[in-house]
């Protein structure tokens, strides 16, 4: 699921270690990742004009495109944890879509193509 959010991605990365995520940052985005069943959850974030966008989905240990990836039922409750807190935090947050391999966009924003 894709996620749009006024937080920067400092005040992304201490929510999402709060939640349990082991978090890598990078210049201008930032990696997570937490076990979850037989796979992981993953938030890729990348900081845009407006605060900052996230690509949250679930991937299986071996996976390759969207085989092995589920961007609908398995992340949800994730969405619905970050929604929550970073509305608890007073930030805004929305989803904007992103529910399919077909509509997602997390490595374009991520590696500045425009689509």
């Amino acid at each position: 699921m894709d996620l749009m959010t006024n937080a920067s991605l400092d005040e992304l990365a201490s929510l999402l270690k709060s939640l349990g995520y082991r978090v890598r940052p990078g210049y201008g985005h930032l990696s997570a990742v937490r076990r979850e069943g037989l796979g992981r959850i993953h938030v890729l974030a990348a900081a845009t004009r407006e605060g900052a966008y996230l690509d949250i989905h679930w991937e299986a240990p071996i996976h390759l495109l969207m085989l092995g990836v589920d961007y609908r039922r398995r992340p949800a409750r994730a969405c619905a944890e970050v929604i929550a807190e970073l509305r608890r935090r007073g930030r805004r947050c929305v989803a904007v879509g992103g529910t399919s391999w077909f509509t997602r966009r997390n490595k374009a924003v991520l590696r500045g193509i425009r689509i």
